[in-house]
């Protein structure tokens, strides 16, 4: 079967690409956060998710089927 892959936001990072490790301190003495690059998504704020090409054409129809019920209401 074919199968496309789709991009949803990333659960690790929730789309920020980044996470915090924790703090450090900088010469002026102030604190700022440390950050590392998301495991995960590889620092894109996006998984890469492959599904079977029927069932995305049945997610993307239903979808469009209830977003035209709701403009028609």
């Amino acid at each position: 079967m074919d199968t496309v892959p789709i991009k949803p936001v990333c659960n690790a990072c929730q789309g920020r690409e980044f996470l915090p490790t924790g703090e450090t301190y900088t010469l002026a003495g102030r604190t700022h956060d440390r950050v590392a690059k998301c495991q995960a998504c590889d620092g894109t704020g996006k998984e890469v998710v492959w599904i079977d090409l029927k069932d995305f054409s049945h997610k993307l129809l239903k979808a469009v089927l209830t977003e035209t019920e709701q403009v028609t209401q």
